[in-house]
């Protein structure tokens, strides 16, 4: 026991050396083989995505152009949760809802004809609602998951 334990500790160790490389290397069918690997991989993706979600978040916030696009921190969660998003599938959903908002009023009008328009689109039109059967779920959380149900939270609507 004592030697999985160190094995594990080493493993952890590697693993925040290589970084996010090592989801790659956590998914394949060999590590099955090892004799503690089917309990360490979780633990030991998990500390990847969270080092990736750390690095992606530090790089976000290095960069004065995309710092303030609150759709690149929702995609560095989403990504966190599962690493196969399609964040291109996510940003043409989201460049869809803005063309629909756009047909529905002029760009010159107020503020408040955009914030309506922007209702109309999202909860009349579209559907999307407030998930109040499952409000604690991790997917309300996460953008991709968001734009396919159409359900969220607070937040994540309001990324949207």
């Amino acid at each position: 026991v004592q030697s999985d334990w160190l094995y594990a500790s080493d493993l952890e160790a590697q693993i925040r050396r290589i970084g996010a490389d090592a989801i790659d290397v956590l998914s394949l069918p060999r590590m099955a083989v090892c004799s503690n690997a089917p309990f360490a991989a979780p633990h030991l993706k998990a500390l990847v995505m969270e080092h990736w979600a750390v690095e992606q978040w530090s790089q976000l916030m290095d960069n004065p152009q995309r710092m303030n696009l609150l759709e690149e921190g929702a995609f560095v969660v989403s990504q966190w949760a599962d690493p196969q998003v399609d964040v291109a599938r996510c940003r043409k959903m989201l460049g869809d809802i803005v063309d629909r908002v756009r047909k529905q009023v002029d760009s010159r009008a107020s503020t408040e004809a955009h914030i309506e328009a922007m209702r109309v689109v999202l909860f009349d039109e579209m559907k999307f609602c407030g998930d109040s059967d499952n409000y604690y779920d991790t997917c309300n959380s996460c953008i991709d998951k968001v734009l396919s149900t159409r359900k969220g939270i607070p937040l994540s609507l309001s990324v949207v």
